[in-house]
């Protein structure tokens, strides 16, 4: 990691949160993948976040625990980081969901 970079992250610890999120959500995703891959495509996108997120929890929280730990996070910012990792974990899911069907979509048409 460079000195800017440093810098910038302790100046600005949101950045610093941020990139766990993403490396917590990143961790989780195959786990959630292989628990809600088979129902997603039957659902509205509003549903499928609310999914993602109940069966997500699961396979997210240790990942979540093991990196508060491992980065010494301050309690006050728990709930924050938890609510940032979720939100990229859905982010992910969702993209990878649409990936596939746009895929599966180009197939049919040839």
């Amino acid at each position: 990691m460079g000195l800017f970079q440093a810098i910038v992250r302790r100046l600005n610890p949101e950045i610093a949160l941020s990139e766990l999120a993403d490396q917590i959500a990143d961790l989780a995703f195959d786990g959630v993948w292989k628990r809600v891959r088979t129902q997603l495509p039957t659902l509205p996108a509003p549903e499928m976040r609310g999914y993602v997120r109940a069966r997500g929890a699961l396979v997210l929280r240790p990942h979540f625990h093991q990196a508060v730990e491992r980065h010494a996070v301050v309690s006050g910012r728990r709930a924050q980081l938890y609510a940032l990792a979720t939100e990229a974990l859905i982010r992910r899911v969702q993209q990878h969901a649409l990936t596939i069907a746009a895929d599966k979509t180009q197939r049919r048409a040839a």
